[in-house]
């Protein structure tokens, strides 16, 4: 095989690891600030990490990506806002994932002498003059409201039942975002919008 046949392989192999962990997405609802996967965790357990997570969120906006990890069906942790230049971008797109996994694993091992295990959010924001913290961490939260608030049209997937999201404040997200994302929350009909607080 040629290397590039190879590397076809291993591209078109991540694309159907990535289709075969989607349990629910917002991928055909027709307005949305951003699209979101709720993801089976196994696959992590292919990889070098020390623990499989119970859930994991993978959000993509206009201009932005994210994540949000969670070790235990009751977990608690931030949401950190990642603000680069065009210098340190590329590297941090690169590492978004293992550094919201360590995060929330550090979070969990905070915790461990209490019944709520860990969690984090990150969201990596574009180089650009143009964007709005407050807009864009919105955009993250409305994509988690489209998979936590039942019954949204256009969202689909395997997964059933309802989920609940604890979240904070952390850097670039602290102030008037937790009280902002909670509301949000109350205002798309998601019950347990005060653990967004």
């Amino acid at each position: 095989l040629s290397s590039n046949t190879r590397q076809e392989r291993e591209v078109f192999r991540s694309f159907l690891t990535f289709n075969r962990s989607v349990l629910k997405t917002n991928f055909f609802k027709t307005n949305k600030s951003a699209v979101a996967y709720r993801l089976d965790p196994a696959f992590v357990a292919k990889m070098e990490y020390p623990r499989v997570p119970f859930g994991i969120y993978f959000i993509v906006g206009p201009q932005f990506i994210g994540f949000h990890v969670r070790f235990t069906d009751i977990a608690r942790g931030g949401i950190r806002m990642i603000l680069s230049n065009a210098n340190t971008y590329s590297r941090n797109r690169v590492t978004l994932f293992m550094e919201n996994y360590n995060l929330a694993y550090a979070q969990l091992m905070k915790n461990k002498d209490i019944p709520e295990g860990g969690s984090k959010g990150t969201i990596l924001v574009e180089p650009s003059s143009t964007y709005d913290k407050k807009r864009t961490f919105l955009q993250y939260i409305d994509a988690l409201c489209d998979l936590l608030v039942p019954g949204q049209p256009g969202v689909t997937g395997p997964m059933k039942g309802n989920e609940i999201l604890f979240l904070g404040p952390d850097e670039n997200t602290a102030g008037e975002f937790p009280a902002i994302a909670a509301l949000h929350a109350k205002s798309r009909g998601y019950k347990q919008w005060k653990s967004f607080t």
